[in-house]
């Protein structure tokens, strides 16, 4: 049986020099272990340019016991605070407003806390792809925007936990 100590470093520079053998581009996120079997998701880094070589690479992956090979990472149950040079946003900080466009949708995140705006950029990017997954982050999601305000509206926006179900909602 698989266990959370079975991901050790080796196995991490194993995994990371295989993946940049096949394309430097492509990237790789262990999951949490369900039922026995631990999660291995091909990235391309919501590249669509990509996509094709993530699926390619998933279907030509050979089956590990105890290991699924996905392509794309997948939505997370529960949004996770970023961290990134030096900035630190908790989820609970951060709200949204969505606006539909098409088969699209527009997601316009606020927080009020003061930070540099190009690391919000950033981490919008990665909640997008926690909220909502890396597939449906680089499909399904026309523009991106990041806004500090100086309080929040909670009439006009909502709790970012419920992103990923709101979109859902919009485009169906």
């Amino acid at each position: 049986m698989l266990s959370e100590d079975d991901v050790d470093n080796a196995t991490v520079a194993l995994i990371d020099e295989k993946a940049k053998a096949i394309d430097p581009d492509l990237g790789w996120q262990i999951g949490p272990i369900e039922h026995g079997t631990r999660e291995l998701a091909i990235s391309a880094g919501g590249d669509t340019a990509l996509f094709p070589k993530v699926r390619e690479v998933v279907s030509l992956a050979p089956k590990l016991q105890h290991w699924r090979i996905i392509a794309f990472k997948l939505r997370l149950q529960k949004i996770l605070t970023v961290a990134m040079d030096g900035v630190t946003v908790k989820p609970d900080t951060v709200r949204f407003s969505l606006s539909k466009h098409g088969n699209s949708v527009d997601v316009h995140l606020f927080t009020d806390r003061p930070g540099p705006a190009e690391i919000d950029e950033k981490i919008g990017c990665i909640f997008l792809d926690e909220a909502l997954g890396e597939y449906d982050a680089a499909t399904k999601v026309d523009e991106l925007s990041f806004r500090q305000v100086k309080t929040m509206d909670e009439k006009s926006t909502t709790e970012l936990q419920y992103l990923g179900d709101d979109v859902d909602k919009l485009l169906r």
